[in-house]
C-alpha cells in the first residue's frame, strides 16, 4: 500500500492550525467569564460560580497542555 503524497507545508499548516484554535480557545474563554457578569457576579449562588471556575479551569488547561505537546 502506498502512502498519499502531503506537501510539505500540510503538516506545519495543520500544527499552526490546531494552535491558534487553542490559542483562541483559552483567550476567549477568560474574556468572557473571568469578570464581574460571571465567576465575580454576587448576584450567581455560589454553586453556580464553581461550575463557572471548573468549566474555565477545565478548557484553559487542556487547551494549554495542546499547545505546549
Amino acid at each position: 500500500m502506498t502512502r498519499p503524497v502531503t506537501p510539505r507545508g500540510g503538516r506545519l499548516l495543520g500544527r499552526t492550525l490546531l494552535t491558534a484554535a487553542n490559542v483562541i480557545t483559552v483567550a476567549a474563554s477568560l474574556a468572557a467569564d473571568w469578570n464581574d457578569s460571571h465567576i465575580f457576579n454576587d448576584r450567581w449562588p455560589a454553586h453556580a460560580r464553581f461550575h463557572g471556575v471548573t468549566a474555565l479551569t477545565t478548557a484553559v488547561s487542556l487547551s494549554s497542555l495542546n499547545v505546549w505537546s
